[in-house]
């Protein structure tokens, strides 16, 4: 596989967060490896997401003429344009009746959005303005986007957010949540203004949960974030010997040790399982030479430590089947 360079030049919410927060590997193979996607399968939730967001897109755009032809319009779409054409045979699922499942879950998603959101299309309400895409430079970073909702509201606007997953967000999630600082931040430099409110729309469930305004210290954060995930990406993929600004500065998210290494390692958690790279990763390692050089350095500042915390701790950062140690016995 190729490697497609300077991923780090454009920065969206996703892509910032599946470093940060998420995996570094999967970032790598996300962003970096020019065909990783062509030999992975995507998971049916995921790809269920995106059908959703289309056809929230098209109620606003197309003139349906009932909830009927919306419907079925939906039905054609999921079973023939994506399952059918788009994806065909790749898409990841526990089970075949899955497909059947989410069409089920788009209907009743989709009706209680016809029904709520009516009266915006029959001109009773102020039309939206949907997947609206934004770029702009903050603090020396490219950030890029797409707002799938901004509702005029007395005053100002009000950004929506569509999610399709079962989990429910937490108060605290969404005040940290980095996708959302992107869209404050971007109607604030477009407008001067704040939105009135951001919301999150939980599809799944039909509830809105209100989004906390961001305030200067969260894009202060937002920059240190930035700088961070750029400073590590760059000098891991286009490290200049001349330079090395990364070893002062201090990391909080990433292991600035992966710098020296030139890798971006797994992260193991509960992001494994909606990952796309599952089965790539299982057979991803560093190169021969790399993991020899990092067994010594690591054996050098082990040297005071009890051998078994030595081997314990090597085995964290090795599969263990790359790494045999035989003990020569008394006779050799």
């Amino acid at each position: 596989m190729g490697k497609t360079p300077m991923p780090w030049n454009r920065w969206s919410a996703t892509r910032l967060s599946l470093l940060l927060f998420k995996c570094p590997l999967s970032f790598y193979f996300e962003y970096v490896e020019i065909g990783a996607k062509s030999k992975v399968s995507q998971g049916i939730q995921k790809i269920f997401g995106g059908a959703i967001h289309h056809m929230l897109e098209e109620f606003f755009k197309k003139k349906y003429k009932s909830l009927e032809r919306f419907i079925g319009s939906w039905t054609y779409f999921w079973l023939e344009r994506t399952l059918k054409i788009r994806y065909l045979d790749k898409i990841r699922m526990k089970d075949p009746k899955d497909t059947s499942y989410y069409l089920g879950a788009g209907i009743a998603i989709l009706k209680k959005f016809w029904y709520e959101n009516i009266p915006y299309r029959n001109g009773e309400l102020p039309m939206p303005q949907v997947e609206q895409r934004f770029n702009f430079r903050f603090k020396g970073h490219n950030l890029t986007g797409v707002m799938d909702r901004i509702q005029p509201v007395d005053g100002g606007v009000e950004i929506w957010d569509y999610k399709t997953g079962y989990k429910k967000p937490k108060e605290q999630e969404l005040s940290r949540d980095v996708q959302f600082t992107f869209y404050n931040l971007a109607w604030l430099k477009q407008t001067g203004q704040n939105p009135i409110k951001m919301l999150l729309d939980h599809l799944s469930s039909g509830e809105q949960y209100i989004v906390p305004i961001r305030t200067e210290e969260d894009f202060m954060q937002l920059g240190y974030w930035l700088d961070e995930a750029t400073i590590y990406a760059k000098n891991i993929l286009e490290p200049c010997p001349r330079e090395k600004n990364w070893e002062n500065f201090p990391f909080k998210f990433l292991n600035p040790e992966d710098i020296e290494r030139k890798h971006f390692p797994k992260r193991p958690g509960n992001f494994c399982g909606l990952c796309d790279y599952d089965g790539l990763c299982k057979q991803y390692h560093p190169t021969d030479s790399l993991r020899e050089h990092l067994v010594r350095q690591e054996l050098e500042r082990m040297k005071t430590r009890p051998l078994s915390v030595c081997q314990e701790q090597l085995e964290l950062l090795f599969p263990k089947k790359k790494l045999s140690y035989k003990q020569k016995s008394p006779q050799q």
